[in-house]
């Protein structure tokens, strides 16, 4: 469920940022969502595990150029709820 986005230069470049919710948890959206980028020739640079339960994603586009970053934690006001945001330079 899109909760806001946004495109625009950032960086210098232009980008794409958007906020998410996903129904389940936090591992289940880190999984969808790096399947969504590894389907599109994006590859997972850096997957790194927080102390909440939540990942953090760094993520290589095709062109060795694109990249974004991607947090992912449980909603903690609802459950199973992951919150997602997204932040993607090209």
């Amino acid at each position: 469920m899109p909760v806001h986005a946004a495109a625009g230069r950032f960086g210098g470049g232009p980008g794409y940022v958007a906020a998410l919710r996903r129904g389940g948890s936090a591992r289940a959206a880190a999984a969808a969502v790096a399947a969504f980028f590894r389907q599109r020739g994006w590859r997972i640079a850096r997957r790194t595990a927080l102390s909440t339960g939540g990942y953090v994603l760094t993520i290589a586009g095709p062109s060795g150029q694109d990249s974004a970053s991607v947090v992912i934690d449980r909603h903690a006001g609802r459950q199973p709820v992951a919150r997602i945001v997204a932040a993607v330079l090209t």
